[in-house]
């Protein structure tokens, strides 16, 4: 009986031995064919080494879901988000390096970048410069502050730090491209195509340089209209993705050339391409919209740009477009997105009346009921902005505006009001009893505005811009702009830049002898610039009857809230320039009225020069140009 139990034992022993060694022999399979931190780190840098941005996001991310403190994973996710422009998450990135190691020059350039991303160039620089200072080998540092320089349209001083990286390194990927597109901005092709021949020598596997030539080509395509240049973009954007199918920036370009091609089918394929390595980019994600709304799916359009706006919430551009498209397409007046960017535009209107800027606030309570005619609040407050301004007329119509919408015996007894006071009123003394006088103001247009230098960030920019310019100038006197719907018409079909500004001009004399060929016309035109948040536009102000330029000027803005402010200092120069032009209604043994008012700057007190011609006996030959000077005594609105 105990042989059978030794036996039984021993055979239970036996038994667990094998079990034992068959799972230590599984462990060590399994631990030899997992992939560690190292290993996915090694593989993430060689990706990005490569270009290839979104494999190299995948092995870090394996990376850090191992070890979330792997200083050089972290580093390395962190610069391949700057390559899908992910920047407020590649700025968390270095923040945390920085935390634990804050001499990491690598991290310190990282976050440089990315805060040159966010339009954030004055910090930027400062990283840079003090990388630059501590490492002078550091040749990161210093093409970084030569792209902010270049964004900031100091090209010289962007040259000159380009020129010191050259000099140590003679193959610098980054500057070498950098440095043909500024020769392409100065208008030397053979210089450009040189340095990108060269970066393509230095590194064949890389597609960036590809990309780089396609651009070149599609803008040579937006300064001429030829479209031999296109079909070299496409070439040279298909070199890029044959070497990396799924390279960010070589999508988008061709979605940009579909675009052009009017293929919104192909457009939409790449930008949606484009989004797989970072699906939250507002800039990707604001052409999806745009190719949705050019192949006329409206409601597609706005999903994506709401989803744009949610993660860029301080572009104006991308604000301005999708509010553009929302009061001039066929959305309802309740449409939610229309009721809540009303409420902005009103709150932003309340902030800054706090501030006592009064061109502000009227712009935004304008433009919250241009979103939504039915906001009572700002309808209110507006009509009380113009009574303070004394435009009475105006005035008068947003109480109309108010009874008509809520009709009620308290809105009913201030119209009445209202109507009674305005007896008192110079054009109704003046027998204008129902409606003012017709005005003699100049007609003004605002053309699109096309890119002073490479591609813009968003396809319609300059769109955007005029339209937001045209809007704006609503609000001031001496002319009158055509609004942003009708503006959309008459430009429909025109080319964008200089080269056709001949072109345009025409057309725009022929629509405007049809209408009204004894009225001035003015046309405002230009150029403009867009970078990560950096705003600036470059205006001329036409006389279209005589050619002659009245006005040219420059302005800048940045940060939030950049578009409508220089449009607004956009509008006011404008006015500013454009000469007074009225006509005498009555005349009278106590003085003459005329059609301006104190919308066009007119005040009591103020001297108003007219010229009299009269003709001679003889024939109708001029004899005389008496200059009569008149005093203003008494103002109305218009």
């Amino acid at each position: 009986m105990s042989d059978r139990r030794s036996t039984r034992i021993l055979c239970v022993l036996a038994c667990s031995t094998l079990a034992l060694a068959l799972a230590s022999h599984g462990i060590a399979q399994s631990g030899a064919t997992e992939k560690n931190a190292i290993y996915y780190n090694k593989t993430g840098w060689e990706h990005l080494g490569r270009g290839d941005r979104y494999r190299a996001i995948l092995s870090f991310k394996n990376a850090l879901k191992q070890n979330p403190r792997y200083r050089e994973a972290l580093i390395g996710l962190g610069r391949a988000y700057l390559g899908t422009e992910a920047y407020e998450e590649s700025l968390k990135l270095f923040a945390d390096v920085l935390k634990v190691d804050r001499d990491n020059h690598e991290a310190m350039t990282g976050m440089g970048f990315a805060l040159m991303g966010m339009g954030r160039y004055e910090e930027a620089l400062k990283l840079f410069d003090g990388v630059a200072r501590l490492s002078e080998d550091n040749l990161e540092a210093r093409y970084g502050m030569a792209s902010i320089y270049y964004l900031m349209n100091k090209r010289i001083w962007a040259v000159r730090k380009l020129d010191g990286v050259l000099r140590v390194n003679p193959y610098h990927y980054q500057s070498l491209l950098l440095m043909a597109d500024i020769k392409t901005d100065d208008g030397r092709p053979a210089e450009a195509r040189s340095y990108i021949e060269k970066a393509i020598e230095s590194d064949r596997e890389l597609p960036d340089a590809y990309v780089k030539a396609g651009e070149i080509h599609y803008r040579n395509y937006l300064r001429t209209d030829d479209t031999d240049y296109l079909e070299e973009a496409r070439e040279e954007f298909g070199r890029a993705l044959s070497i990396q199918p799924e390279n960010y920036q070589a999508n988008r370009s061709m979605g940009y050339v579909s675009l052009a091609l009017d293929r919104g089918g192909d457009a939409l394929a790449y930008f949606q391409k484009s989004l797989s390595s970072f699906s939250r980019n507002p800039v990707t994600l604001y052409h999806v919209g745009l190719a949705y709304e050019r192949s006329g799916d409206e409601a597609k359009a706005i999903e994506h740009y709401a989803r744009a706006l949610k993660y860029a919430p301080s572009d104006d551009i991308v604000q301005s477009k999708i509010e553009d498209v929302l009061a001039l397409g066929d959305s309802k007046i309740g449409h939610p997105l229309r009721v809540g960017y009303a409420n902005e535009h009103f709150a932003r209107a309340r902030r800054k009346a706090k501030h006592n800027l009064a061109d502000e606030v009227l712009l935004h309570l304008r433009r919250a009921l241009y979103l939504n005619p039915m906001h009572r609040e700002a309808r209110e407050s507006l009509r009380d902005y113009y009574a303070t301004l004394d435009y009475y007329e105006f005035f008068l119509e947003e109480q109309k505006a108010l009874l008509r919408i809520y009709p009620d015996e308290r809105l009913q007894d201030q119209l009445a009001t209202a109507v009674i006071k305005r007896r008192d009123r110079l054009y109704f003394k003046a027998g204008f009893y129902e409606e003012p006088p017709v005005r003699d103001v100049p007609g003004l247009i605002v053309l699109n505005l096309w890119p002073a230098m490479g591609i813009s960030t968003y396809h319609d920019a300059g769109a955007v811009l005029a339209g937001y310019l045209s809007f704006t100038l609503g609000q001031f006197g001496r002319q009158e702009a055509v609004k942003p719907g009708k503006r959309l018409e008459m430009t429909r079909g025109m080319k964008d830049g200089e080269a056709f500004l001949g072109d345009n001009i025409e057309k725009l004399g022929g629509l405007f002898r049809d209408e009204d060929p004894d009225r001035m016309r003015i046309v405002v035109y230009g150029s403009y610039r867009d970078a990560n948040g950096f705003l600036s536009a470059q205006f001329r102000i036409m006389d279209l009857s005589r050619g002659v330029i009245i006005d040219e000027f420059e302005l800048t803005e940045s940060g939030k809230d950049n578009l409508s402010r220089l449009a607004l200092r956009a509008a006011r120069r404008i006015y500013s320039a454009v000469p007074y032009r009225g006509r005498v209604l009555s005349v009278g043994d106590d003085g003459i009225v005329v059609n301006m008012g104190s919308l066009d700057g007119v005040a009591t007190g103020d001297l108003l020069v007219m010229y009299r011609y009269e003709k001679s006996f003889s024939g109708n030959k001029i004899a005389a140009k008496r200059r009569l000077v008149f005093t203003v005594n008494e103002v109305d609105t218009l």
